[in-house]
């Protein structure tokens, strides 16, 4: 798969196609659980690509990493488990707009967002997803 990124392909699309080569390197099958040099250079093409053009993609990415990295830590506080169930609730509600073409949201919503999710802001959140899904 040769990326061409001169016509804009759409969010949804290279959503795909990285879910597709990620799908390839993660294959529990193949003793090298590689890309091909071309691959991974395409691999990274559209996460560049996403990472500038969807910010709610690059967002979710970063949940999924704070969620991750919770889960390493050992100890079970209250905390730490009332941080892991914000960010899955944020994580679910970043998911179901998924099918939305969010890369029309501007770096100002999702300056926004991320503001909402370091306040814990529920309801300003369900606003900021109310919103992005009239338009």
């Amino acid at each position: 798969m040769q990326v061409c990124l001169a016509a804009d392909p759409g969010a949804e699309t290279m959503r795909q196609n990285l879910a597709a080569l990620e799908l390839e390197r993660n294959d529990y099958r193949k003793p090298n659980r590689e890309l091909t040099p071309e691959k991974e250079e395409d691999r990274q093409k559209i996460i560049g690509w996403l990472i500038t053009n969807d910010p709610v993609w690059a967002i979710q990415q970063e949940v999924i990493a704070q969620l991750t990295g919770l889960a390493l830590i050992q100890t079970a506080t209250e905390v730490r488990m009332d941080e892991i169930d914000w960010r899955k609730e944020v994580l679910a509600k970043l998911k179901d707009i998924k099918s939305l073409d969010t890369s029309s949201i501007t770096e100002k919503q999702a300056g926004e967002l991320r503001a909402l999710i370091v306040l814990k802001d529920k309801s300003g959140l369900d606003s900021w997803f109310a919103n992005i899904k009239q338009k």
